[in-house]
Order: structure tokens, then C-alpha cells, then sequence
């Protein structure tokens, strides 16, 4: 996701970005889509704050939906303080609607949200269907850890797809259903230090 931001914002074919190109498309990703303001970009990303504020407003140019969802968000958060996810995990913003944390907090529920229930409920899946050749070694928030015999690497990767690639049909803030599929990496390697991007 971030290499495609970073493509967009500068304009670029996705293998010509450099390392600060791409660093740039997660900033922008991790600060300015949950409602981050120009001044703490810069602060938490040690950046000028022309350089940050450049950055904010090339994203909601690239990404205008952003910005509508931002206005929308702030005015449903007065009306209605209770998000369910996909998966029909709720929560209720409790804090005021005018509040930045909790504006902060608002946005970014519904994505991590179901990040994390898609990647729970992948290891539950993983766990049932192949534990005793695929066992799961560590659960992250976004992300998890699972050891197998080399020679079933193929089939591993050929399970891991089909359980994390999973369709999910939610409506958009403007009342749309729309199916997303949340994007995988996957790595392997012989131990966590020597691990190689293979999909």
C-alpha cells in the first residue's frame, strides 16, 4: 500500500522509487489518512514542516476521497459516536466529538479494526486446517509468523492466499458497497533475520 501511495504522490512507475520515495508514501499513509495534522507530521516524522505540509496536501489532492471522508467522519462522530467493523466488532467514542485523539481514534478504527479481526481469523484458519505442518509461531497486530518444512513452502503459501485473500464487502461513507481485498506480503527465509519478500 505504501509503495502505491508513493508511486502516485510522485508520480512514478512503483520500481523506480527510491527508499525516501517510498518512506514518504507510508508517512503520508500512516499520518495523514487518520487525521494527523502538517505539525505533528513533521514532529513525529522529522521533517520541515514545508516539506510535511507539501506532502499533506500532494496526498489529498492524489486521494480527494481522504478528505471527504474526514469531513464526513467529523460530522458523523457528533451524530453517531458507535463504529462496527465488517466483521461486527463495535466500539463507542466515548471522548468529544471536537477532541483530536478521539477524532484520530475515530478514523483509524474501522481500518485497523479489520486489519486485525482478517488477520486473527486467518490464524484461527491456519491453525484448524494445518497446524501439524504449518504451526503458528507469533501473531502480530497486522501480520504472523508461521514455521514449516522447506519442501512445503509452495503448499504454505499456497494456503496462506487462499485463507488471507479473503473478500470483504463493507458500505463506504457515501452508503456504497464495495468489496475490498486487504493486500498480503509474504516473506520466507530460515530465520526472522534473513527474510526475503516472495509475494
Amino acid at each position: 500500500v505504501h509503495v502505491k501511495t508513493a508511486a502516485l504522490l510522485c508520480h512514478k512507475p512503483e520500481s523506480t522509487l527510491t527508499p525516501d520515495e517510498r518512506n514518504k508514501g507510508k508517512t503520508a499513509n500512516f499520518a495523514f489518512c487518520y487525521g494527523m495534522t502538517t505539525r505533528g507530521a513533521a514532529r513525529q516524522y522529522n521533517m520541515d514542516e514545508k516539506e510535511a505540509e507539501r506532502l499533506r496536501n500532494s496526498y489529498f489532492a492524489t486521494f480527494v476521497d481522504i478528505g471527504a471522508w474526514h469531513r464526513w467522519a467529523f460530522a458523523e462522530l457528533r451524530r453517531n459516536p458507535l463504529l462496527a467493523t465488517p466483521f461486527g466488532f463495535k466500539r463507542r467514542f466515548w471522548g468529544r466529538s471536537d477532541d483530536h485523539n478521539t477524532i484520530k481514534s475515530y478514523l483509524g478504527f474501522i481500518p485497523e479494526a479489520t486489519v486485525a479481526q482478517l488477520c486473527n481469523d486467518s490464524v484461527q484458519m491456519l491453525v484448524e486446517q494445518a497446524f501439524d505442518w504449518l504451526p503458528v509461531i507469533l501473531l502480530i497486530h497486522d501480520g504472523f509468523l508461521l514455521e514449516t518444512d522447506p519442501t512445503l513452502a509452495g503448499k504454505a503459501v499456497s494456503l496462506i492466499n487462499e485463507i488471507c485473500l479473503r473478500p470483504i464487502t463493507m458500505r463506504d461513507f457515501r452508503g456504497h458497497e464495495r468489496t475490498y481485498t486487504i493486500p498480503l506480503t509474504i516473506s520466507q527465509g530460515v530465520s526472522w533475520g534473513e527474510l526475503s519478500k516472495i509475494v
